[in-house]
Order: structure tokens, then sequence, then C-alpha cells
């Protein structure tokens, strides 16, 4: 059995590796799966995923459910992550659940317990090299204190707009803790010192993706939420020290009029080549050109119903493992082979 596990994965920068103190192994590829996934129904995409080989037919994935009949706070999933001992997290609507492979914990906002979360609304979990979990909401950030299962409000507050709150974050080679939503904001972990800087287009829009590349290049993606619906996205290389903006086109597959209006980015990766890919909800995946400073289009052939791209994973081998539940076509999970072209789907169950 090929088990997605710390020994088999890559991680894409931001992971963190796992040592689990429950029966089995707790893979970390529930880490990368998470901020911009909104499951409704049973949680499909959980506990356990591996790739087994199967005699003639390659490999598969094994799904294991949770759902609120197990104890999980809602159906509707916000994001997840998985920490160092192998405790995954699962956002909801309605609170936090942390799953240790046979039971479940729940947390909720108490408004007469300042130690609870600030909001029941988890929007975003993030784990950050030194195991600390934050945890985003509605109305801001808060940082988990497993010694006291308790939770501490932070600084970070964001603005009131739909949708509010916080809905990525990173840490950069620094060490500071960047949150990004209806804004965004760099922080000192420990000291909480706020540097807010200006979201590129302005009123409307929202921070969705965060991400360093191994280069230490600041990328920040933007939404535009002014309709209560996502019209496009914004990819902007951050100058930290300037605080200005450089955006990165999407081009198609010929040089006509960039794609950046039709097409939401929602997810980064750099692989272990150096290569950034950017997934998006209804253009497919992209690559970046770094001679020509721009994201280039790669739905073509195998590729060409590739859509509704939530989230990426490096495995052996140098491949991707792409989770794509889809505006058309196929869904569930994607193994793409960048070096030969090669894609499979792993249909997800309902």
């Amino acid at each position: 059995t090929l088990t997605l596990n710390p020994a088999t994965i890559e991680p894409p920068g931001f992971g963190i590796g796992t040592s689990s103190r429950i029966t089995g192994r707790m893979p970390d590829l529930a880490h990368h799966i998470h901020s911009r996934m909104k499951t409704v129904g049973l949680l499909a995409f959980l506990a356990v995923l591996s790739l087994t080989p199967t005699a003639g037919l390659g490999e598969e994935i094994h799904y294991r459910r949770l759902s609120v009949n197990e104890g999980l706070t809602q159906s509707h999933v916000t994001c997840f992550a998985q920490d160092a001992d192998g405790f995954i997290w699962v956002g909801t609507a309605e609170g936090l659940t942390r799953f240790d492979g046979i039971s479940v914990r729940t947390y909720h906002h108490d408004p007469g317990d300042s130690t609870t979360l600030g909001d029941s609304q988890v929007s975003s979990l993030y784990l950050d090299p030194k195991n600390r979990l934050w945890v985003g909401s509605g109305i801001g950030l808060d940082r988990y204190d497993p010694v006291s299962d308790s939770f501490h409000p932070t600084q970070v507050k964001l603005g009131s707009f739909p949708p509010a709150g916080v809905h990525t974050m990173m840490t950069d080679d620094e060490g500071y803790l960047w949150v990004g939503g209806s804004g965004l904001v760099r922080m000192h972990p420990e000291t909480e010192v706020l540097t807010q800087y200006p979201i590129p287009e302005g009123s409307g829009w929202a921070v969705t993706q965060l991400f360093q590349d191994s280069s230490g290049r600041r990328w920040v993606v933007v939404g535009n939420h002014s309709l209560r619906a996502l019209q496009g996205s914004g990819v902007y290389l951050l100058n930290p020290t300037s605080g200005s903006f450089t955006r990165i086109h999407l081009a198609g597959q010929s040089d006509a009029a960039p794609l950046d209006d039709m097409a939401l980015a929602t997810a980064m990766i750099e692989d272990s080549t150096g290569q950034i890919w950017l997934g998006t909800l209804d253009q497919g995946l992209f690559k970046l050109d770094d001679d020509r400073q721009e994201f280039r289009s790669e739905t073509t052939g195998t590729l060409a119903h590739l859509n509704g791209i939530q989230s990426f994973q490096e495995i052996s081998g140098g491949r991707l493992l792409i989770h794509a539940p889809g505006t058309s076509g196929p869904h569930g999970f994607f193994l793409f082979e960048p070096r030969t072209g090669l894609l499979r789907s792993f249909p997800a169950p309902i």
C-alpha cells in the first residue's frame, strides 16, 4: 500500500509533517485540502485517504466519511487541517471539531466565556511551522492553546462586508503570520504587533489566497465579492517593504486578452522542481511562465474538463494530487503527471 503520509508526500512549502499518536497513520494530506473546500452533506475527504495498487487497475483512492452522526458540528465544512500530533481539525459555520481517528471533540463560541472561540463561524484554519493552530472566523483570528484547551483572541479584527473575516493565512521566511480576508495584515505571532496592507483592488475585494514560494516571493490572490459572487480575481506579487503590488496576469493558450476577469484563482502550489501551479474555479489549470511573468493556461487535452480546482498536493514521483469538485464534468480527486500530461480521475462518493 502506498499511503499518503509524510514519507511519500512532498510538502508545498506551507505544510507540516506529522507524527501520529493514534492508531494508524493520519496523512497530512488533510492539511492541504482545506480553506476553499465547502462540502455539503457527509464529509467524504477527511480521515484516511490512501493510494492503493490494485491488480490491473493501477492505484485507487479510498475514502472514509465523517458526518454529523459522528459528532461533526455541521455537514457544511469550510476548512480543515492536521496538527503534528495527528489530530484533524474541522471548521464549519457552527463551530470547530477535533477528530482523533476514533472520537470527536467540539468547540463553540460562548458569549460569557472569553476563552472560547471568538465566533462559531469558522472560515479558515492554519497550522504554522511551530504547530500552533490559528482559527479564522467571521470577526477575526484566535490562537488555540493546547495546554489549557482554550482559545486566545488576537488583535486581528477584519472588516464586515460579506464575506467578512479570515480566508487564508501563511507564515513567511521571517516568521511573520500573514492573514488575509476582508483585509490584509502581517502579524508578529508572539507580540501580535500588526502591519496592515491595502487590498490591491480596493473596496469590494477580499484576499482569498496567500502563498510564499521557495524564492521568498509573497503571492496574494484577491477576488471580487461586490455582487455577492466572485467576479474574477487578481494574482499579485507583494513587496512587503514598500507595500507595492505587481499584477501577474492569467493568459489563455493564445495571445488573446488575459483571463483575469473570468478566472477565479482558488489554489496555488510550488512543486519540487520549482514550478508554480495555479488552480481556478472555472478556467482550469495554469502554470507560471517566469520568463513572460504570467500564468499560462494548461487546460488542453486530458486537462480540458478539469474544473472547480480547490487544492493541490504533490506526492511521490512529482505527481500532483488535485481536489476538484468541479463546476461541470467529473469531480473528486485527480492525479496529474506534469512530465507526461497524463491525468487520472478518482470520483468522489456522493
